[in-house]
């Protein structure tokens, strides 16, 4: 159990770890400024703190979804986007900048009586010198369901998920 005690002119610790003495009739103010300092120093030790901003050696170029809705397209180039920036990239050792094309392979919908299910595949391909060369090419797969009358939604998360298969490997295929 906690105890303050006013005796003495300073703070010091009793022989107790979680006993503190407040000496000489501090006032309460003076308990708050060192509450307030304690508070913030814990603060300070428990707060992760984040790791150097790392520069993605990926940059995205193409995204082609065939001849799906034009809509679908801006919406992969969002997800592939927000992945990448998500990305580790810390363990990637190059000063090479990849560009990135991405193709909607297959986008499918199952429906039955109670739900649909979306199927999508996505292929990413890194390129190197500019375009000259295929580095390596990635293939993300998902599928997703809901119910039956939110084929978007399906569409939409298998999409997102498909994206995510994908660009996870990347960090590995540029090692």
């Amino acid at each position: 159990m906690n105890e303050v005690r006013a005796t003495l002119d300073h703070f010091e610790l009793s022989n107790h770890p979680t006993e503190l003495l407040l000496m000489n009739g501090s006032t309460s103010k003076q308990l708050s400024k060192w509450c307030k300092a304690g508070a913030l120093a814990l603060v300070l030790a428990l707060v992760p703190t984040r790791a150097p901003a790392v520069e993605v050696p990926v940059l995205l170029a193409d995204v082609g979804v065939g001849k799906q809705v034009p809509d679908l397209r801006s919406q992969m180039r969002s997800m592939l986007s927000e992945e990448l920036a998500a990305t580790n990239f810390a363990n990637v050792k190059t000063h090479e900048r990849f560009p990135l094309s991405a193709t909607l392979v297959r986008l499918d919908n199952v429906v039955d009586h109670e739900s649909v299910r979306s199927t999508c595949v996505v292929s990413v391909a890194l390129l190197r010198d500019k375009g000259a060369t295929l580095h390596a090419v990635i293939r993300g797969r998902a599928t997703a369901e809901e119910a039956k009358g939110e084929v978007e939604a399906a569409q939409s998360d298998a999409l997102r998920a498909a994206v995510h298969s994908a660009i996870t490997r990347v960090p590995q295929a540029l090692r």
